[in-house]
């Protein structure tokens, strides 16, 4: 009994020796930071000192990934959660230099540790452990304005552009991004459009203002009906409510071949009702590339491939 006590009290010790040395590297870190070496940056959680140019990051969000690798700095990068990565960052899950460090909502913080960040970007997904981040590196959340959903990946690009001193580099790609979307959208108004995510058999609707709006906002095809109530999660619908809207054409996005949970089954999408659509009569039911959509969103990158997609209806 002695020694299984000594056991227990043994391990107690060693994590609360763990959790102490976490907060003393995150202390020196954050010490070490001064107005020569850093920057600071408003973001959800009030103000954060960052690093200026940091060598070691790790990254959250697959959509400020996307920022690093068009802005040439990649090698940066050194933990990102290698759970769902879309196919065209793949030489990041590759590199295993990267560690791995979880899902994007289970983020594994020994393997975050291990990684020696000097900095971490985190975004929604992982808000709720912004205190446990903060413990390991400063950390910086960075997420996207659904009402303004092309203005906040600008503000993204600039923001990794300053950290970085590439805001010439930032704006230039930023330029091409608003080039892409207008070239590849302005004929889109004449089209009246549902954007619904398919997850399980079932069907969420997203109007104007919501997470996938830009379709609408930015993109320009005319939304369906102006009462889809903006939320993260959509609005549920039935195929009775896209039969009666009548789309033009149908935007869907597969939730499980984003998260690699099987492959769009159109077989079970086109059922009887949404046959009698405009949108499949006339062949414009797009099954956009899900893993872009749903993981990468708010990259320079990914944004470009979007428009590229919606725009190839014409």
């Amino acid at each position: 009994m002695k020694i299984k006590f000594n056991l227990i009290f043994i391990f107690i010790l060693s994590l609360s020796f763990q959790a102490c040395k976490n907060e003393s590297n995150s202390n020196a870190k954050s010490s070490d930071l001064n107005d020569e070496n850093s920057i600071v940056l408003t973001h959800k959680f009030g103000e954060v000192r960052v690093p200026k140019s940091p060598e070691r990051v790790v990254l959250f969000d697959l959509g400020i990934l996307d920022i690093f690798d068009e802005l040439g700095i990649e090698e940066n990068v050194v933990g990102i959660p290698k759970q769902t990565i879309p196919k065209y960052l793949k030489s990041f899950k590759d590199d295993k230099s990267i560690i791995n460090t979880g899902s994007l909502i289970e983020p594994n913080f020994q393997k975050v540790n291990e990684a020696n960040p000097e900095l971490i970007i985190i975004s929604g997904r992982q808000e709720k452990d912004y205190d446990e981040f903060s413990k390991i590196a400063p950390t910086l959340f960075i997420d996207l304005d659904y009402k303004n959903y092309v203005n906040s990946i600008s503000k993204n690009l600039a923001e990794i552009g300053e950290i970085y001193d590439l805001k010439k580099e930032a704006k230039a790609i930023n330029e091409d991004v608003l080039q892409t979307i207008k070239s590849e959208t302005e004929n889109n108004k004449d089209l009246k459009g549902l954007f619904v995510m398919h997850n399980n058999g079932k069907f969420s609707a997203y109007g104007k203002n919501s997470r996938f709006g830009f379709l609408h906002d930015d993109f320009g095809i005319t939304p369906v009906s102006e009462d889809i109530e903006a939320s993260s999660h959509g609005l549920s619908i039935s195929s009775e409510y896209i039969q009666e809207m009548n789309p033009d054409i149908l935007f869907i996005l597969d939730r499980n071949a984003a998260i690699g949970e099987g492959k769009i089954n159109k077989d079970i999408i086109e059922n009887g009702l949404i046959k009698e659509t405009s949108a499949y009569k006339n062949g414009r039911i797009v099954y956009l590339s899900p893993e872009v959509w749903y993981l990468s969103g708010g990259g320079a990158t990914s944004i470009k491939m979007m428009a590229k997609e919606v725009g190839a209806i014409h």
